[in-house]
């Protein structure tokens, strides 16, 4: 099907990726934004080993971001799509408290 901007913007299929998207984006958000304060309370007290959590976790989110796109272009849209929304969820269900 060929869609002009303005049909695509408004296509069901469009804003339904867009909405997933975007709540997906906020729990990375979430989890990115409150690591460290979640480390610092409940587990560990030295900040300079959080900074490297911080920063190691940001080079694991670089080489994720290549491996998962190879998996997706094995696999289809869907099913990468299903399983990267159940690990995020999973992932929230451990944070009660946020």
């Amino acid at each position: 099907m060929d869609y002009t901007t303005k049909e695509m913007i408004k296509s069901r299929p469009f804003i339904t990726m867009w909405f997933m998207y975007m709540m997906n984006a906020l729990v990375i958000i979430f989890i990115s934004s409150l690591y460290k304060t979640y480390g610092e309370g409940e587990v560990v007290n030295n900040d300079q080993f959080l900074a490297l959590v911080g920063a190691l976790s940001a080079v694991c989110n670089a080489v994720g971001r290549i491996l998962w796109g190879l998996f997706a272009d094995k696999v289809s849209f869907k099913v990468s799509s299903y399983i990267y929304i159940s690990c995020l969820s999973k992932q929230q269900i451990k944070f009660p408290h946020l």
